[in-house]
């Protein structure tokens, strides 16, 4: 009997989203957040800072396979009042300074994980995913 995978490979993707996207549908400017490094990769979660003040919005996250893409969740963010500029400060968006649970399975290494906010302010994404050996 074969040994029980372990999932022991951690993989990282950084973005920034900017660019107000109103659409649910991965029409308009969306971002890669992350690229399936390996067959069988899932994310587990994704943290999402404000470098500055934002309002009260929501990040629209998406699969895409190459060619398609397919609607996973909004997560609402939280307004806030954070200075632009002020070196080593940025404010969490998420209520509680959560983190989205965004548990996806990326089967290929054509999978993204892709993402757009409907107002048009600067948020920073890390999302964290695994895959097995």
């Amino acid at each position: 009997m074969a040994a029980p995978k372990n999932w022991v490979n951690k993989h990282k993707g950084v973005a920034t989203l900017s660019v107000a996207n109103a659409n649910r549908d991965g029409t308009g400017t969306v971002v890669t957040v992350f690229t399936a490094t390996a067959t069988n990769t899932r994310t587990f979660r994704a943290n999402i800072v404000a470098p500055g003040p934002v309002t009260e919005g929501f990040i629209h996250a998406y699969t895409h396979d190459g060619t398609n893409f397919t609607f996973l969740a909004d997560r609402a963010v939280r307004a806030t009042n954070i200075a632009v500029g002020v070196a080593g400060q940025r404010a969490p968006v998420l209520p509680w300074n959560d983190v989205w649970r965004l548990e996806v399975w990326l089967p290929t290494t054509s999978d993204s994980i892709r993402m757009a906010t409907e107002i048009g302010e600067t948020f920073k994404i890390t999302l964290e995913a695994e895959s097995y050996a």
